[in-house]
């Protein structure tokens, strides 16, 4: 007998692909899963900080608009400088509408 004629013994058992394959889709589930987590919170901190900061800006936006508008209706000034345009404070213009259109 010649050395090639031995028989070797070695595993011809088949691999067993079910057990494969839901290690396979159970890895991508845990794996999508914490990708999706974490766009979750990605988003939820940055539009949390995104509001934060526009709500700082509209206030003081806000507020100075509303400064602004305030001194506006209750100045009296000349609009421009030949002087020929006032500026009156709105509740004196209200009453002198009212004046106006309750001659007879």
């Amino acid at each position: 007998m010649s050395s090639y004629d031995k028989i070797i013994n070695h595993d011809v058992s088949e691999p067993n692909a079910k057990r494969i394959a839901i290690a396979i889709i159970l890895s991508g589930l845990v794996f999508g899963a914490f990708l999706w987590g974490s766009y979750l919170y990605y988003a939820a901190t940055l539009s949390e900080e995104l509001n934060r900061k526009e709500s700082l800006t509209i206030y003081t936006d806000l507020q100075t608009l509303r400064v602004q508008e305030s001194e506006r209706l209750h100045s009296l000034k000349w609009v421009n400088p030949e002087k020929t345009a006032l500026q009156i404070p709105i509740e004196m213009a209200m009453k002198n509408v009212v004046k106006h259109y309750s001659r007879p």
